[in-house]
């Protein structure tokens, strides 16, 4: 069976934290691929402060050209309505019967599981990959997530999770996944456009190219009448 990692997210915008993410994953774990999977953003999100998917996509296909082992995959975009995870790894089984799938999410995001729809199912589909980011400097070898498949990655949660755990028959397949603390968000990223600094070595050239010529996350001013029919001028970030 092939081996493909499914890294989810908004992606708004790409940076250089999810490509480090994605590649230690496909390192630690030996994944063939890894397919980062944009979702859509919840209909309440301003779209003046946040891209289209279609930006998004674009962004994303502009972070990871010239990696191989990268791969983008549209099927949350290409469904209506909410996007739940069971739903697009049923989807993508259905598609690649011959692939094992191994879905990337931060330390957080784990804890949460079983909050999420179906997880008990969700955890027999797949395999997790579990990223821990590390501050000494010198991280220490992945592991699988303790001998139950879970405390290693879940540790003392507040609030404690043990109680909900019990629902799931069985181990749950992860492995921690070290990677270096990198402090860098979409969200900061969007709050330094909208304050005209500098985003360059935050993320890949060419998506800071791309968001400085479409004008994203940055929220338009008034129109004045000498304004009119003048092409929209690009700001250099």
């Amino acid at each position: 069976m092939r081996r493909i990692g499914l890294f989810g997210g908004t992606f708004d915008p790409p940076h250089w934290g999810h490509l480090v993410a994605a590649e230690r994953a496909a390192d630690a774990l030996g994944l063939e691929a890894v397919w980062f999977v944009p979702n859509r953003l919840p209909p309440h999100k301003d779209p003046r402060l946040h891209a289209p998917a279609e930006d998004r996509l674009a962004m994303v296909r502009l972070a990871i050209e010239g990696v191989p082992r990268f791969a983008v995959s549209t099927v949350e975009l290409e469904r209506d309505g909410p996007s739940y995870t069971i739903d697009t790894v049923r989807l993508l089984r259905a598609r690649h019967p011959d692939v094992a799938w191994t879905f990337i999410v931060g330390e957080d995001a784990f804890r949460s599981l079983p909050t999420w729809k179906e997880a008990a199912e969700l955890v027999r589909l797949v395999d997790w990959a579990v990223l821990r980011r590390f501050d000494d400097g010198e991280g220490r070898a992945d592991r699988p997530a303790d001998p139950d498949g879970k405390r290693e990655a879940l540790g003392e949660a507040e609030p404690p999770l043990d109680g909900d755990w019990p629902a799931f028959s069985g181990p749950i397949a992860a492995t921690v996944v070290e990677m270096p603390r990198i402090d860098l968000s979409s969200s900061l990223i969007r709050t330094w456009v909208r304050a005209g600094r500098s985003i360059r070595f935050l993320v890949p050239e060419p998506v800071r190219r791309y968001i400085v010529e479409r004008g994203l996350y940055r929220e338009p001013a008034p129109e004045s009448v000498s304004d009119r029919g003048r092409p929209a001028r690009s700001h250099e970030l």
